[in-house]
């Protein structure tokens, strides 16, 4: 078993600053857990603290069914890959991978067969000889994941990795840690802020605001059934439509943006009950000039294959994700339709999800 388990993990830094409030939470086996959240939500500080580079003010760390909160951080067989990808300038990336495996006392055979074998599963041979200040910052990413490798740990974690990337390389390297990840089934920790990376990298996800998790599971059921409003904002390009409304009578939603506005909804709310609807821009639909609903384009955004329409639906705005046809304009009044299937309703005082 190589899982990674934390019991009760806090972090209170000197002057009372708490950085992780007491978090258990249980790492699969084999798996891509993404930790994300917007910055000083705590996530790095968790990875550290699995790291053993934080000792933690409270709480156990587990990993592989052995207790290491007080083990140095060289002994709890793991690797880590930072974001500044942490290579030795005067080394060669051949000594760079091997450098941790020299230190352990490795046969030389045994650690030329190692590199060498990375270096293959990255595309990196030739650059063996190289030295860092001769690669591009893809190519130091690589060095870096294969200084990991080599080492054949229980467990990888992955500090921002791509954050000193352009986007498209980071598109590109997305795709290769992941499956690397996959193709050698090592419990695996990545922390993000970037809500695409976490959503398409992800086996299990981790949502985290102000040092606490608010929310964990399969990415896609994550963002299908957020457990409250941050959830729904935070995940989601562009983010979610969040419109004030009042149960009424008849169980229909009146929303504030409108007087003649209303959506059949029957969520488990006394009447008169103010909640926030959430809606998706994929969930807007540009219905038939019939719809009882309009709006009125004010900014459209081009995506290629799609493209984002900015409305005005009565006194709110909105966004929609929409085909590239029928043409439209701004200034156009358009019939649209809300898939009432995928309405999220949330207390606005608690921000909590209504279900």
């Amino acid at each position: 078993m190589a899982g990674i388990e934390l019991g009760s993990v806090s972090k209170v830094y000197q002057g009372g600053v708490t950085a992780l409030k007491p978090t258990t939470l249980t790492i699969p086996e084999g798996g891509l857990t993404v930790l994300v959240g917007p910055s000083g939500c705590g996530k790095s500080t968790l990875l550290r603290i699995i790291a053993g580079l934080e000792e933690p003010t409270s709480g156990t760390v587990t990993i592989a069914g052995r207790d290491v909160t007080q083990i140095e951080p060289a002994d709890r067989d793991i690797a880590m890959v930072f974001q500044n990808y942490a290579l030795y300038p005067h080394m060669s990336v051949y000594d760079n991978m091997a450098y941790g495996l020299k230190n352990r006392g490795t046969a030389r055979s045994d650690i030329a067969l190692r590199v060498n074998e990375a270096a293959k599963m990255l595309g990196i041979e030739a650059l063996l000889q190289r030295k860092p200040r001769a690669l591009s910052g893809g190519q130091r990413q690589r060095v870096a994941m294969g200084r990991a490798i080599v080492r054949r740990p229980k467990a990888f974690l992955f500090d921002e990795p791509l954050s000193n990337l352009d986007a498209k390389l980071r598109g590109e390297m997305r795709v290769e840690i992941r499956t690397l990840q996959q193709r050698l089934g090592v419990t695996s920790v990545y922390v993000t802020h970037d809500q695409l990376e976490a959503m398409t990298m992800a086996d299990h996800l981790v949502v985290m605001r102000d040092g606490v998790i608010v929310q964990q599971g399969p990415p896609g059921h994550v963002y299908d059934e957020p457990d409250n409003v941050f959830v729904a904002g935070f995940l989601g390009a562009p983010p979610i439509n969040l419109l004030p409304g009042t149960l009424a009578e008849d169980g229909t939603l009146h929303l504030d943006c409108g007087p003649h506005v209303t959506l059949p909804v029957h969520p488990p709310l006394q009447t008169g009950s103010k909640v926030t609807l959430g809606i998706r821009a994929e969930a807007i639909g540009i219905a038939a000039p019939a719809g009882s609903l309009t709006a009125t384009v004010e900014l459209i955004e081009e995506l290629g294959p799609s493209r984002l329409l900015h409305l005005r639906f009565g006194t709110a705005k909105i966004i929609a994700m929409a085909p590239r046809e029928p043409a439209l304009r701004p200034g156009e009044t358009l019939a649209i339709q809300l898939d009432t299937a995928a309405l999220k309703l949330f207390d606005p005082e608690t921000g909590r999800a209504c279900r």
